[in-house]
């Protein structure tokens, strides 16, 4: 049995402000051990849930190495690095089932903490075939184009409402904090936050033939809004179609097509 893991950041206990998921300083530092603390419980999890193997993706932030290698549980193989010709390479038709760790809602989302979609900076909302969604779907439905499931998701108590939207009533959930602002949370103890993703990547396993892979139809168009008309005059995309000042779209075959001609 074959499980996909995709960790981001923002969604982990204990992390509620933008310098904890930047590069350069102590509160940085203190965040990755959170993570790979939270990546180690959902290894173990899966193992006693009956995975055979593991592979972790490290994918936060654009360079993709975050966790604290020598501290990494040893039951699972880790990708790391973001230098490849097609978004999530790595996740194929060969898994069982998708985990998606530390997850954020998506932008404009109320009382979720540092919510986004992919640039907090740039982008202020996504489509995917005229259905609003975030990061959490966009790996989901990449997933189920391969016949992958979504089986289980951690974060605040807005990424659990995003999930049960997106995703329906059957996926794990393992709500690590509850937001209150963007920069405000009511947190639970990290050990906690510990037993419970390991309870909930266990008991996800059970759900494989449960729950269905995301099927948002074929092709897929992905329109983006920008924050500024600058923006978008600035996407020189395969395929680009101008919708309005700040919002562009593209289509492919699949999500993933549509996706990486984004870049």
């Amino acid at each position: 049995m074959r499980i996909y893991i995709i960790t981001d950041l923002e969604g982990v206990g204990g992390v509620v402000l933008d310098q904890q998921t930047r590069p350069g300083g102590p509160l940085f530092d203190e965040a990755r051990r959170l993570q790979t603390n939270e990546v180690n419980a959902a290894v173990e999890g899966a193992i006693e849930g009956g995975a055979t193997e593991i592979i972790v993706h490290d994918a936060h932030g654009s360079v993709g190495y975050n966790f604290l290698f020598d501290k990494l549980h040893p039951g699972a193989q880790y990708l790391f690095g973001a230098d490849t010709d097609t978004y999530l390479a790595a996740l194929d038709a060969s898994f069982d089932g998708l985990f998606l760790l530390g997850m954020h809602a998506m932008a404009g989302t109320r009382r979720a903490v540092l919510e986004h979609t992919w640039s907090p900076s740039a982008w202020d909302e996504m489509r995917i075939n005229g259905r609003p969604m975030g990061e959490i779907g966009l790996m989901a439905a990449i997933a189920g184009e391969e016949g992958v499931p979504t089986l289980l998701v951690t974060g605040d108590q807005a990424v659990h409402d995003e999930t049960r939207e997106v995703l329906g009533p059957d996926v794990e959930i393992a709500v690590t904090k509850i937001g209150l602002s963007r920069h405000c949370a009511i947190m639970k103890p990290a050990g906690q936050v510990g037993r419970l993703i390991r309870a909930s990547a266990r008991a996800a396993l059970s759900k494989i033939g449960k729950v269905k892979p995301l099927d948002i139809g074929r092709p897929a168009e992905i329109t983006i809004r920008y924050k500024h008309v600058s923006m978008a005059d600035g996407r020189k995309c395969a395929g680009k179609r101008r919708l309005d000042a700040r919002t562009i779209a593209v289509t492919g075959a699949t999500v993933r097509q549509a996706f990486d001609n984004l870049s």
